[in-house]
């Protein structure tokens, strides 16, 4: 009966650190399970990281490519408006040299008729 009661205590002792050990297990298995998200949370935050400073990057390329397009267009709006003031000017010089080709014309005429009249 001794023999028994130790056997029994035994097995109840084997049986307590056998749950004891399985408990144990569990917490380390949840323990790694914190490590593995806790790694995973630090790689989405450094991926974070990395689209936030590309977006800041493409931003700044945004600002300065809409800074250079705008001052392009200023440029064509300025050199638009010289060519029309030159193209006005010769404009202005075209009737002008059609007026003293007309002119011209008029008086060669006029002086040719004069001197078809003077040998008749």
């Amino acid at each position: 009966m001794i023999f028994a009661r130790r056997a029994e205590r035994k097995t109840r002792s084997e049986s307590a650190r056998s749950e004891q050990e399985e408990k144990r297990e569990e917490r380390n298995q949840i323990a790694r399970q914190i490590v593995v998200a806790v790694d995973q949370l630090k790689a989405v935050m450094e991926q974070m990281k990395l689209a936030a400073l590309s977006l800041s990057h493409i931003s700044d390329s945004s600002q300065n490519s809409a800074a250079e397009l705008m001052s392009h267009s200023e440029k064509t709006v300025e050199y638009t408006e010289k060519v029309a003031k030159k193209m006005r000017a010769i404009e202005e010089a075209a009737k002008e040299i059609a007026t003293s080709s007309n002119d011209i014309h008029a008086s060669s005429r006029q002086f040719s008729e004069q001197w078809m009249h003077s040998w008749n």
